[in-house]
């Protein structure tokens, strides 16, 4: 019995993990699918040592009586035998060593079989019951904000489905919450209704003209129709009232670039870095800007901070490679030709 416990270790952990599973897989799915994983190799280990386990339990038979018929025998094989020597089964007493059954063996993975399907059974229930969370019920308990940042977390990892249910969810709780909108909006883009994501993002703003996330959102949605007159308008009146918006400050930069207007574009990029909003990207792009100014030094500078961001960036290793000399400039060529193979 003390020996069955230990073999039900790893069904216990794997478990244990799936539990873990199904509290956390609203919080970080990442996290959730490695502890589903977890106790998948926690069941499958359980399955492991118990087939270890069956091969080891087979009991011998009882000690057989033996007649004084059959031993006279025995004697009389022993005298007559070349050797004279005794075979290990005469040593052990006449023992017999009882046959495998098959009958046993199957008993006995069907017994491993079952905790592994029960383990699963509980947890399938455990998940069912955490998940309930996710009820109508557990809702009323979350804000319109919670919940929208709940949908944010789903539209990150591009669970679309999940995102919408969130999203419409806040936006009954709270249909004056800008973010609703503004989820809905980007859930519009992303399924290629353009036109429609454009009328969540004014919704949004209308709803709250200072509304920054819904302001920037507008601004990048006539940029990425090379609206690029628009898009730069609502971006200075944006970066006017958040001087240090980043974000907007380098799309203001990217209207300008994709427009080969370099002077603009870099006037804002620069800016875009003062405010310490620092990328693979900008870092590249606003090198690039100061390499064709003939600022060799700088620009070496930001090319460095680009591959720091963005390591798998062949053309800045190509580009520093060509621009430093001796050993220091072959790391660069080394790595470029790497990263072009």
């Amino acid at each position: 019995m003390v020996q069955q416990k230990k073999h039900s270790v790893f069904l216990f952990i794997g478990i244990g993990f799936a539990f873990i599973f199904a509290l956390i897989w609203s919080i970080d799915v990442a996290l959730a699918w490695l502890t589903f994983g977890l106790a998948c190799s926690a069941f499958v280990l359980h399955w492991k040592v118990n087939s270890n386990w069956i091969n080891n339990t087979i009991e011998p038979e009882q000690e057989e009586e033996v007649s004084l018929e059959e031993l006279l025998k025995e004697v009389s094989i022993k005298q007559t035998t070349k050797d004279g020597n005794q075979s290990k089964q005469q040593k052990q007493n006449f023992k017999k060593v009882k046959p495998i059954e098959i009958q046993d063996v199957v008993k006995k993975i069907l017994s491993s079989i079952g905790y592994i399907v029960i383990g699963i059974i509980v947890f399938v229930f455990g998940f069912a019951i955490i998940s309930g969370d996710d009820s109508e019920e557990a809702f009323e308990n979350l804000s319109a904000e919670e919940l929208v940042v709940k949908g944010d977390n789903s539209y990150t990892y591009s669970d679309y489905d999940s995102a919408s249910y969130y999203y419409s969810k806040a936006k009954e709780k709270n249909p004056n919450y800008p973010g609703v909108w503004l989820g809905l909006g980007n859930l519009k883009y992303a399924n290629n209704e353009i036109d429609s994501a454009l009328i969540y993002y004014q919704k949004s703003v209308s709803i709250d003209a200072r509304f920054s996330a819904g302001r920037y959102n507008m601004a990048w949605w006539h940029y990425s129709q090379k609206n690029y007159s628009e898009a730069i308008s609502r971006l200075i009146s944006l970066t006017k009232d958040e001087p240090n918006n980043g974000q907007a400050l380098q799309l203001l930069g990217d209207a300008y670039y994709d427009q080969k207007d370099f002077n603009n574009s870099f006037t804002w990029y620069e800016k875009a870095y003062q405010a310490d909003y620092k990328n693979g990207w900008l870092c590249h792009v606003l090198g690039y800007l100061y390499d064709t100014r003939n600022q060799t030094n700088k620009a070496i500078e930001l090319y460095k901070e680009a591959v720091y961001y963005n390591p798998d960036n062949a053309d800045v290793y190509v580009r520093l490679g060509e621009i430093l000399p001796g050993a220091e400039g072959e790391e660069y060529r080394k790595k470029a030709a790497e990263l072009k193979k």
